[in-house]
């Protein structure tokens, strides 16, 4: 590791007794430094952040203490093939002699949960209230429709992949107008409908636009090239049973 330029040193894991702590040069919003546990296991190396990062973030007061308000960050690290355990550590696994690959590929993935970070510190309306309002539209677009949270949809690489909200056979996932998040929505959206595994479900993203309605109708746009997409207040103003326009 200090061969890749980072400082280590062995201290005791939270949850894995004598683990090797890595300091990196990268910081959270608030300038906390970020650094990350190096766990061996045979010829694989687990790279951990002992549970730091959903501390920080419940530090810097956003609201993602109950596991249902982890799929915005679920969805970034899933694009790193990274996850997040029942205990709240963000991880990612890989052979030892592909070390340099893993942690290029973990901090790029904790680096995403630090641009959600930003963007929700930055942002008039919480990430969470927004998932908030869009589930009490979609009971009201659709209120005989069963409404779960956290629906998983195996995609043609066969990863799992986490959306928001399954209504009936409908994925759908929530987003704010932004160039990463469409980014991701368009791959995960990409890999399930064009999976055998998904068993036809279709898939529909709300985008809010009550900041910037010009730059989320852009990102509509763009996501519904691929899969049906509608601006957050154009669903308030649907009545019940309405369809999502693709």
């Amino acid at each position: 590791m200090n061969n890749l330029g980072f400082e280590c040193r062995s201290v005791q894991g939270r949850h894995h007794g004598s683990v090797l702590e890595v300091d990196t040069s990268f910081s959270f919003s608030d300038g906390e430094p970020v650094a990350f546990y190096v766990i061996e296991h045979g010829n694989a190396l687990v790279l951990s952040d002992n549970g730091d990062t959903l501390a920080h973030l419940t530090g810097v007061g956003l609201a993602v203490g109950d596991k249902r308000r982890w799929a915005s960050i679920r969805n970034r690290l899933e694009l790193f093939e990274m996850g997040i355990s029942d205990d709240g550590e963000i991880k990612a696994s890989g052979p030892k002699d592909d070390a340099s690959r893993l942690i290029a590929r973990y901090l790029e993935g904790i680096l995403s949960v630090i641009s959600y970070e930003r963007e929700s510190l930055c942002a008039p309306v919480d990430t969470n209230t927004f998932i908030d309002e869009v589930a009490m539209l979609l009971r009201l677009w659709k209120p005989n429709a069963k409404l779960t949270l956290n629906p998983k949809a195996r995609g043609m690489s066969q990863r799992e992949h986490h959306f928001d909200f399954q209504l009936d056979n409908l994925l759908v996932d929530a987003i704010n107008p932004n160039a990463n998040a469409t980014g991701g929505v368009m791959r995960k959206a990409g890999d399930v409908i064009s999976s055998p595994y998904s068993g036809g479900q279709d898939l529909l993203v709300i985008i809010d636009d009550r900041i910037d309605r010009a730059l989320a109708t852009t990102e509509c746009g763009i996501v519904s090239s691929l899969v049906k997409a509608v601006l957050f207040t154009d669903l308030e103003k649907r009545g019940p049973s309405s369809e999502a326009q693709h």
